[in-house]
Parts: C-alpha cells; sequence; structure tokens
C-alpha cells in the first residue's frame, strides 16, 4: 500500500533527479560556450601574431660577428665559414621572439639616446668595427668617456646594456648574482679594442629598476675563445682557397625547409650549389 509520505518521497527523488540533470546540462552548455571563447580568442591572436610576424624588420647582418659564435652551445663550423665568406639571408623570427628582440633594442635605444644627450658630446654607439687579424665583427653598446676617478677625470669606456627580466634582475642585484654573459661580451669588446675600462648596466625589464656592475678588465676570461677564432680562420681560409671544402651540416639540417635552418642567416648559402655561392660572395672577403 502506498501512503502519501511515499508518494512525497518520490516527487522529491524526481524533483532531484531533474535538477541533477538540469545542472549537468548547464553546465555541459557553460563548457561548451567557454572552449568555443577560447577558441575564437585563439583564432583571433594567431592571426593577430601573423601579422606582428610579417611586419618585423628582418635580421641581417654582413659578416661574421662575434655573437655568432660565443652565445652558441653548439657551433656549426660551417655556419662560420658561409657568414665569413657570403652574403646573408634575412631571418625571420617568431613573433614572441621578435617581441623579445624589439623589447631589448627599446633598452638599448634609450639608453644610448640619453647617455649621448648627457655627455654633450661624441660617442660610439652600435658602431661596428672590424678585428685586425679573425677578421671578426663586433659592435660596442656604447664607447663613452665615464669617470673613474675625479683626479684623472674621464676615461674611455666600453658600456654594455643588458635587459633582465625581474627574476634574473633581482637574482643579479640581491642574491650576489654577476651577469657573467654581458661582463664576457664586454671583456672581448675591450681586449679587441684596448679600451680597458668597463661598466655593464642592466635595467628591469618589468620595473626599469637599474644596476651598474663596474668590471675589473680580466683577459684571462676571454683567451679560452682563441682556439675557436683560430680554427674558424682555419676553416675559413681553406674555403677562399678551394671553394669547394667546406665543413659538413648538422644531423638537424636537412633541408632549407628545416627548423634549424629556417632560423639560420647560413641558409641560403648553405644549401646553394658551389656555382650558386659564386653570386653571394661578399667581396671584402674574397679580395
Amino acid at each position: 500500500m502506498t501512503t502519501m509520505a511515499d508518494k512525497a518521497r518520490r516527487m522529491l527523488l524526481d524533483d532531484a533527479d531533474d535538477s541533477v540533470e538540469d545542472n549537468y546540462i548547464q553546465s555541459l552548455d557553460a563548457q561548451a560556450e567557454a572552449k568555443a571563447r577560447k577558441d575564437e580568442r585563439k583564432k583571433h591572436t594567431d592571426k593577430v601574431l601573423a601579422l606582428y610576424q610579417a611586419g618585423q624588420k628582418p635580421s641581417l647582418r654582413d659578416g661574421l660577428h662575434v655573437s655568432d659564435i660565443f652565445h652558441r652551445k653548439a657551433i656549426c663550423w660551417r655556419k662560420m665559414v658561409l657568414l665569413y665568406c657570403y652574403q646573408q639571408n634575412p631571418v625571420v623570427h617568431s613573433a614572441m621572439l621578435t617581441a623579445r628582440f624589439e623589447t631589448g633594442n627599446a633598452i638599448h635605444g634609450r639608453w644610448q639616446e640619453n647617455i649621448a644627450r648627457a655627455l654633450g658630446e661624441e660617442i660610439h654607439v652600435e658602431m661596428q668595427h672590424v678585428e685586425t687579424f679573425w677578421k671578426l665583427l663586433f659592435t660596442p653598446d656604447i664607447i663613452a668617456p665615464y669617470e673613474w676617478d675625479e683626479a684623472i677625470g674621464p676615461e674611455p669606456t666600453i658600456w654594455e646594456i643588458k635587459g633582465y627580466n625581474d627574476a634574473e634582475f633581482r637574482r643579479l642585484t640581491l642574491k650576489g648574482g654577476l651577469p657573467t654573459d654581458a661582463i664576457l661580451q664586454a671583456t672581448l669588446y675591450a681586449w679587441f679594442t684596448g679600451i680597458h675600462r668597463i661598466l655593464v648596466v642592466i635595467e628591469n625589464k618589468n620595473t626599469q629598476a637599474v644596476a651598474a656592475f663596474p668590471v675589473e678588465y680580466d683577459e684571462s676570461l676571454v683567451t679560452p675563445l682563441v682556439p675557436t677564432f683560430d680554427r674558424i680562420k682555419m676553416l675559413v681560409d681553406e674555403h677562399l682557397a678551394d671553394a669547394t671544402i667546406l665543413p659538413d651540416r648538422l644531423d638537424e639540417c636537412t633541408s632549407p625547409d628545416a627548423d634549424v635552418p629556417k632560423s639560420c642567416a647560413g641558409c641560403t648559402a648553405c644549401f646553394s650549389s658551389n656555382q650558386q655561392r659564386i653570386q653571394l660572395r661578399r667581396k671584402v672577403a674574397w679580395e
């Protein structure tokens, strides 16, 4: 016999089941709407990034720059020879990497302009130099007078400007770290130029906080690079004497469209024939 209490309990359970089902359906609808918004956002983000990437100024140099050598975990000896001997092809980076480069360039430009105005005299900004023996290109951020000792007055100084994210800046300024990459680069410039006063200025990309590191010139930092420079010169001289002689490609460089070659300034020369490379020769290298 079904009592009124049983009927009431069944009605409550039915209502509860309906409520659970409604909530589940609403949850699925909300998830679908969220996914649709996410997909729509991604579609437009990809389109905007593609436009940003398409509008970048391609990276292009003429010659082998020291940064092509000591900022690499592994050296492609073929690339070193090609960059020295042949015209480079433009390199187009991803939108994110382009933005990082441009942020760094903006920091450099701001410092260079302000220091030039502050000193009120001629300074060397991003001036391209050529080392006389290995014929390597290098471009100090700033070469400008700086007063290290009031009794002596301003002395020519290599200025190296670096931008770091907040975490790295804090590590360098609060935990006793050193901007070793900047110190090595500036010391190499000091070694090449004979200007042994070095100042590394770092800026926090997030907060624009600044710290300056006076660097004691230490030739022992750069002398380990000499065997690398010597080997590059030997390989370049071999190629100039016989243009058919080139170091092998890296294993990952299977075609011009592979990931590594696509971001390499020597890609066109690398995958050209010996005859085709003649049209790409840098006159200054082959004279």
